[in-house]
């Protein structure tokens, strides 16, 4: 592997900035094992509990053997699954005996994540996983399992509630332990300054963002029954990967993107997705979808493919792509301002020879701009308000927004 793809990340040498996110695939040693062949940077282990703390949340369905769910995932849609998950089957002092066996068997950091009911569980905990051989240790505080709700500790309130308990943990953790400490969130949309004044104030080395809305399954319309009978349950699909972009860039925005590190989880399945996220403000992508999809030779296909892309694009490391779309992201205010002065010039134009003469462009104008005569659509640049409906709707990718940049230079203008 190429050292192009060289990340520090929150103090640990990665060959590739791919980590595989805590979660199904990194349950088992024989798992990671693959895992650390086909390439990757780093695995976060499925998260899990000490023994007594897991008993507290849910009961075991044996002597020390916690429950997960039978059926986990069912397809909702082309790349899309709704799923349940719990945590790892066993609690933590027994976990540690594969950490201690996986630090002998691959060559790669191991993050290993943990979730707690209290500030010492996590304190404990943090102790035996760093004795085991940890490199890293990665506090989830976003399952949004109901079965949580009864502790500020463990679950989604942590993020969203409660940033100041969060900022106690891992200030109390950084007491105990020399190894990095990362920390797994919920972006706030409402308020999210006290949780990035946390997050600064506690010392933690890398943020993990996470966002996975609730769902539920689709219905076999013949029996009027879900497909996964669940009550709550995650997604999967493209529009989690979008609406975490936005939350990636308000997070690298707040906190900058030197430390701590930034890495985020959601829906990244091809090298474009990790490139975007990295362009974003990730020093680290997290992925686990695709390897469910696809299996662990996902990852060797997403490092040679961004090699690629660094090479094509003259690229020296991959490190000079973090942050890269920062500072060409207008706020909402400035990107309106625009508008007076772009009319006429931001408009729809025609490449000709891509064009099938569907007739989808005339079909979908918001304001009637296009018409389609006998040879190919004609545009009405006084008419048209280049809103880009039609450029995204052509299937044959035959239409494009012109003067697109001078937005940037009338925001750069405006300062």
């Amino acid at each position: 592997m190429s050292k192009k793809l060289n990340v520090t990340f929150a103090g640990l040498e990665l060959r590739s900035p791919i980590i595989v996110s805590a979660g199904p695939c990194t349950r088992s040693v024989k798992q990671i094992q693959k895992l650390a062949e086909a390439g990757v940077g780093s695995v976060v282990t499925k998260s899990t509990f000490l023994q007594e703390e897991y008993e507290e949340v849910i009961r075991p369905y044996a002597p020390g053997r916690f429950p997960d769910c039978r059926p986990k995932y069912v397809k909702a849609g082309e790349d899309t699954y709704v799923y349940v998950a719990g945590f790892a089957e066993v609690p933590a002092e027994v976990w540690v005996d594969s950490l201690k066996e996986l630090t002998d068997k691959v060559d790669i950091p191991i993050i290993a994540s943990q979730i707690a009911t209290t500030k010492n569980g996590h304190v404990k905990m943090a102790q035996l996983f760093e004795n085991a051989g940890a490199s890293a240790l990665e506090f989830d505080f976003v399952c949004p399992m109901p079965y949580l709700d009864k502790t500020e500790l463990s679950g989604i309130r942590a993020s969203l509630l409660h940033p100041e308990v969060l900022k106690d943990v891992v200030v109390a953790v950084k007491e105990k332990v020399s190894i990095p400490v990362g920390i797994k969130i919920v972006y706030n949309p409402i308020e999210p300054h006290p949780m990035y004044e946390a997050i600064k104030s506690s010392g933690v080395d890398f943020v993990h963002v996470y966002y996975s809305p609730a769902a539920m399954s689709n219905i076999d319309l013949d029996t009027g029954k879900p497909l996964l009978p669940a009550a709550s349950g995650g997604v999967t699909g493209p529009m989690k990967r979008l609406v975490n972009y936005k939350y990636v860039h308000q997070t690298a925005k707040a906190l900058g993107l030197e430390h701590p590190h930034i890495t985020a989880s959601g829906h990244a399945m091809n090298w474009r997705d990790c490139a975007e996220y990295m362009m974003y403000g990730c020093t680290a992508v997290q992925i686990n979808h695709a390897v469910m999809a696809k299996g662990p030779g996902v990852v060797s296909e997403i490092n040679q493919d961004l090699e690629n892309f660094l090479t094509d694009k003259g690229h020296e490391s991959i490190r000079s792509i973090i942050g890269m779309a920062l500072p060409h992201v207008l706020g909402i205010n400035n990107f309106m301002d625009t508008y007076g002065q772009t009319k006429g010039i931001i408009v729809a134009n025609l490449i000709p020879d891509r064009c099938i003469q569907c007739g989808v462009c005339e079909d979908t104008c918001p304001v009637y701009a296009v018409t389609l005569d006998d040879e190919e659509p004609a545009i009405d640049k006084e008419i048209c308000v280049g809103c880009g409906l039609c450029v995204a709707n052509c299937p044959s990718e035959a239409l494009e927004l012109s003067n697109v940049a001078y937005l940037y230079e009338l925001a750069q203008t405006r300062g």
